[in-house]
């Protein structure tokens, strides 16, 4: 399990514990995605049978591939430090165009899930699975945890993150629900958040058409095999 990849074992691929797994994940409904084989041996242990790790690894398209034979939810429970909150990011990047939930489960007062069981117990455990947060508000949160809207130079550093994040959501009224939790936060009005979304949500789509008709003026590098491998 601690190896490098070979062609054999694949850890792009695979998922420890889904073979244990994947009938709890059914009934459930969802899959628990830790970081480690150690995470995934504590929260089996603990009685939360629908848990898999993606072996230290990134979670990537062919993981989330395999949990969606099962499960229309994925819930992600990575390390509380720095890298496990960039881990959680580059997931729920990876899931957000997919028509399934997404939540985030947090550890307070523990690096990651099998140390928080170890203090707080299994039932402790499942409490937080209960409070889990959807993956817009656990973005929100990480945005108002780099830009604390404590000052005004916060406010406007914490409102462009924000907008930034809701000009991202393909949807008019998930960007109406949470430009009003942004606007409370920062003590705006909801319509100055909306607006500033909207408009950086223009310019994306008119830099996405750009870059569209500069692939389709070069049709010699549009014609490029996937991989690479011969080259015109």
């Amino acid at each position: 399990l601690n190896t490098k990849e070979t062609v054999l074992f694949n850890k792009r691929r695979l998922l420890f514990g889904l073979d244990r797994s994947h009938r709890a994940i059914s009934q459930e409904g969802r899959a628990i995605v830790v970081e480690g084989y150690m995470d995934a041996i504590s929260v089996f242990d603990a009685g939360v049978r629908n848990v898999v790790a993606s072996l230290g690894t990134s979670f990537t398209q062919e993981h989330c591939k395999k949990l969606l034979r099962y499960a229309k939810e994925i819930d992600f429970c990575y390390d509380s430090d720095e890298a496990g909150r960039k881990a959680a990011s580059r997931a729920i990047g990876i899931l957000e165009k997919l028509d399934l939930k997404v939540r985030v489960l947090q550890v307070p007062g523990a690096k990651d899930p099998d140390e928080f069981i170890k203090k707080n117990g299994a039932d402790a455990f499942r409490n937080l699975i209960d409070a889990s947060a959807g993956q817009i508000e656990y973005r929100l949160r990480d945005v108002e945890a780099k830009n604390p809207p404590t000052t005004d130079e916060g406010r406007v550093d914490y409102l462009k993150s924000a907008a930034s994040l809701l000009a991202s959501l393909p949807g008019a009224v998930e960007r109406e629900v949470y430009a009003a939790r942004v606007a409370e936060k920062a003590g705006v009005s909801r319509e100055a958040v909306l607006q500033e979304a909207e408009r950086l949500r223009r310019r994306r789509i008119a830099d996405a058409k750009k870059r569209e008709a500069r692939d389709a003026a070069r049709p010699t590098q549009t014609a490029q095999p996937a991989q690479r491998s011969i080259r015109y």
